[in-house]
């Protein structure tokens, strides 16, 4: 239902870019039309947005609250970022129980 939505928005915004580019009308006529295609231009985003987030593409996010570390232990305090298996480590301390 969201991708026909996508479709029939995408199509509403073209014709509303397309009159405003009609040269015999108006300066109002114009504006109107413009601003009926940003309008759909950003629902069409928004839909998108929509669309990716239920199809699981959102940005997760998973926050720690506490840790705790054992005697021999060792923790990283920090930002954490998996990408394409590579694993960058933004450090903000370290622990080191020993």
């Amino acid at each position: 239902m969201v991708a026909g939505q996508l479709v029939a928005c995408h199509n509403a915004s073209m014709e509303c870019y397309r009159r405003a580019m009609i040269g015999e009308q108006t300066f109002e006529g114009r504006r109107e039309n413009l601003t009926q295609a940003v309008k759909l231009s950003r629902t069409y985003a928004a839909l998108l947005d929509s669309l990716n987030r239920h199809r699981g593409k959102g940005q997760q996010k998973v926050t720690v609250e506490h840790i705790h570390v054992h005697q021999g232990g060792q923790a990283i305090v920090g930002n954490v970022q998996s990408q394409g298996g590579w694993v960058h480590i933004e450090s903000r301390g370290t622990t080191l129980c020993t």
